[in-house]
């Protein structure tokens, strides 16, 4: 009887926690938001015979159940950390985990993804054939250019090197290409990229700063970093994909400024409502998750911020150059923001509307490949 209850106490306390786990799944409050995938939590899926015969509803079912069971993120970070520890998994959803804890968006570029960026390329060079203003046009490697001796060996990483080269073929006789590869390895060393995050960190967009400067005839700021403020425990975008537990938070740095900035609604071809002013960087958003989301308050389609230079520059970007604009309100009086995931009008009829003397389009390679929007750059003007 004591060798039976021996055999059989395992199975008893397994079966007993998985009981104690599915009542207090059963009465937890429920989630709205999955803060770190920076997602809405699945909702209990109304039934139907339909979908019980095509399966749909048991997939929602199960996507209902992941998302609200008890010490659900206990849970995610556990099974990464015997899948690195243990099973020496080198990649997690798409996220290659490397040395120096440094982690990386895995780049193997499929024939859709060539594609695009083809599209992208020749989509700039037509606009930059008939640009009434000088363009600047910078596409940032991601710290897998910079630092490929920290990746997993045998990577699956595209050539960045090469795409960026092509850029330069294929559009350096029409504008300004900044390339910005040698100033990043020249300062390597240093907090340049986050870890936890595919941005560049405020230092990695400062030293690309001083290149546009030589490269326009301006003349640099010189921030006391001294000065500068320290946001702590920043867990970035490749954090929540990876959930390693053992991982190390990034630091943000700003620095203080009183500097405004107007958002502004697009109603339609170069026509805007302006929303209500605020500062460059959201404070309120340092309390958040997505701690990154606090410079320019995010990706907004259209927003015009006041500097204390001359001239009017407008910079066309992903969220790599938000960290970046700051940076430009010493040189010029006013800085025009688009973002083409927001905004999707003809960019010259907003040029000249605006009348902005120059344009800096300002990308992560990355992004500026994958990017679906910038299609629109030069769609036709509406009578």
């Amino acid at each position: 009887m004591k060798s039976k209850l021996r055999t059989m106490f395992p199975g008893i306390v397994i079966g007993g926690i998985v009981c104690v786990i599915s009542l207090m799944s059963l009465f937890a409050p429920k989630q709205e938001m999955l803060t770190v995938e920076n997602r809405k939590a699945s909702s209990m899926p109304s039934f139907s015979l339909a979908d019980w015969v095509s399966g749909d509803y048991q997939a929602r079912l199960q996507n209902y159940v992941n998302d609200h069971v008890a010490f659900r993120q206990n849970w995610i970070h556990l099974k990464c950390l015997v899948d690195e520890m243990f099973f020496l998994k080198t990649e997690e959803d798409g996220i290659l985990l490397g040395k120096d804890g440094q982690m990386f968006t895995k780049d193997f570029v499929t024939a859709d993804e060539t594609e695009r960026f083809d599209k992208n390329v020749s989509a700039l060079a037509t606009f930059l054939e008939t640009a009434k203003v000088p363009v600047t046009v910078a596409l940032v490697p991601s710290s897998a250019a910079i630092f490929p001796e920290r990746l997993p060996a045998y990577a699956p990483m595209a050539s960045e090197d090469i795409m960026l080269d092509h850029v330069e073929d294929e559009l350096g006789q029409l504008c300004t290409v900044l390339d910005v590869r040698d100033t990043l390895r020249a300062h390597k060393d240093e907090y340049i990229y986050y870890r936890t995050d595919h941005h560049w960190t405020t230092l990695g967009a400062y030293y690309a700063y001083l290149d546009f400067c030589r490269s326009n005839g301006k003349e640099p700021c010189s921030p006391d970093w001294d000065q500068a403020v320290q946001v702590n425990d920043f867990y970035g975008t490749h954090y929540a994909k990876t959930r390693y537990a053992l991982t190390k938070p990034d630091v943000i740095t700003y620095f203080p400024t009183d500097c405004q900035m107007v958002i502004y609604k697009v109603t339609g071809e170069a026509a805007f409502e302006a929303q209500e002013a605020q500062t460059i960087i959201d404070l309120t958003q340092f309390d958040a998750y997505d701690k990154y989301a606090a410079f320019l308050g995010g990706n907004n389609g259209y927003s015009v911020i006041a500097g204390k230079g001359t001239g009017k520059i407008l910079v066309v970007k992903d969220s790599y150059a938000n960290c970046f604009v700051p940076f430009l309100l010493n040189n010029y009086e006013r800085v025009g923001v688009v973002d083409y995931r927001s905004y999707a009008y003809n960019l010259a009829n907003l040029v000249e509307k605006e009348g902005y003397d120059e344009i800096l389009i300002l990308y992560s390679l990355q992004g500026f490949a994958k990017d679906t929007g910038l299609i629109s750059i030069n769609r036709p003007v509406a009578d």
